[in-house]
């Protein structure tokens, strides 16, 4: 996997990678990394391979992981297909990872045509830079297991519609009704608070439902880091006692701990790996937790963000 830092669209970039096959725990640091890279909102470049999906699919944090890569909060994304991947190989995985839409590219290594370092940079800038003017609607949207969700073949296959309708040169199909103008400005409005999420302004929009299931990852950047700062930095730093009752593997916690060594908070990091292993993990158990350890500073926190 590899992040792609971008001073200058037009004149210099760099590029950082991360290489996992030394790790004892892959599906773990690719989880981590994987977060820190969709955080970030910077363009992100994936080689995969058969070995990826032994490695991650199956394991506990699969359906994280896939998130992640399937709702990409950055339009620019590129993922390269080795030698022994085909579609055939990957539909027995993931179907959305076949999907297709201006915001989800995918080349096959052997279509590279390269004979230096620098002409295969290029090409690989030039695929993930195309097509940049595409509208918000065709952005990364977020998928979930496709084994437990239904709508996600019905996405596929609206995608599928729209874009033979757009290569035969007739208008998009259009599977539902004519919306009325109310309706459309609530279409607007949600539109709206889906783009200032992407921006991390936000909380993710959702209907009206009890406080008591509201979950962590409905919650904003910013909304996340005021319960993470507590952790950190309250009456003792308990991220550890959260992680513990939470039943993280020493692994786990030396992974949270190497990147506090690197500079990134702990609890930040706890909380992005809670996520990565319990995707509907929710504010109310949280608190529960929180309880336990007589934090009523993060626990006032967590009823504001609920009844918010």
């Amino acid at each position: 996997m590899k992040n792609i830092a971008q001073k200058d669209y037009l004149n210099e970039t760099t590029f950082t990678s991360k290489d996992f096959h030394t790790s004892n725990n892959v599906p773990l640091l690719v989880s981590m990394t994987l977060a820190t890279f969709k955080e970030s909102r910077l363009p992100l470049l994936v080689i995969l391979t058969k070995d990826f999906f032994h490695k991650i699919w199956t394991d506990q944090l699969k359906i994280g992981i896939q998130q992640m890569l399937l709702g990409y909060s950055s339009h620019f994304c590129l993922h390269i297909w080795m030698d022994d991947l085909d579609s055939t190989e990957v539909r027995k995985w993931s179907t959305g990872l076949l999907r297709n839409d201006s915001s989800f590219r995918r080349v096959k290594y052997q279509d590279l045509q390269y004979t230096t370092d620098k002409e295969l940079k290029e090409q690989i800038i030039a695929l993930i830079r195309d097509n940049t003017d595409r509208e918000a609607k065709y952005r990364n949207y977020s998928v979930q297991d496709q084994d437990a969700l239904n709508f996600t073949d019905l996405a596929l296959k609206s995608l599928s519609i729209k874009s033979k309708d757009t290569a035969e040169g007739s208008p998009p199909t259009s599977i539902t009704s004519v919306p009325s103008s109310s309706s459309k400005k609530r279409k607007k409005k949600k539109n709206q608070s889906a783009n200032q999420y992407l921006r991390g302004a936000a909380a993710f929009p959702k209907a009206k439902v009890p406080k008591e299931t509201t979950r962590l990852r409905d919650l904003s950047l910013d909304q996340r880091d005021r319960i993470t700062t507590l952790l950190d930095v309250g009456y003792g730093a308990n991220w550890k006692q959260i992680g513990h009752f939470y039943q993280l593997t020493p692994a786990e916690f030396r992974v949270i701990e190497t990147a506090g060594h690197a500079g990134q908070r702990p609890a930040d990091c706890l909380l992005r790996l809670l996520l990565a292993k319990m995707p509907d993990l929710s504010l109310q158990d949280l608190k529960e937790k929180c309880q336990r350890i007589l934090r009523r500073d993060v626990i006032e926190i967590i009823d504001e963000l609920m009844g918010s």
